[in-house]
């Protein structure tokens, strides 16, 4: 069963009637924490710092999470991490967006 189908699985029980408050508690862990494991693709931000002394632009591009919006990685170097450090969140090395 991969994550993906976890998280089905648990949405489709979430919504059935009688289950007691603790487990739908449970439930709703169980649901966050898959959410996390299924990798999202990271977001680009791009910062004009504005122009340095020597007349040069200062732009800095950055892959930022799409969940809490943490720098995950480096756009120049096309370095990112597989995992968000601050909120857990898998992320996919690979389709980056722009915003």
């Amino acid at each position: 069963m991969t994550a993906q189908e976890a998280l089905d699985y648990f949405v489709r029980r979430k919504e059935q009637f009688g289950l007691s408050d603790k487990i739908q508690q449970a439930e709703t862990l169980a649901i966050l924490a898959l959410e996390k494991q299924i990798p999202r693709v990271a977001k680009t931000q791009t910062i004009n710092r504005g122009i340095d002394q020597t007349g040069e632009y200062q732009i800095e591009s950055y892959y930022i999470c799409p969940c809490c919006k943490e720098v995950v990685g480096d756009y120049e170097l096309q370095e990112i991490y597989r995992c968000c450090p601050n909120c857990g969140q898998a992320l996919k090395d690979e389709e980056i967006k722009d915003d």
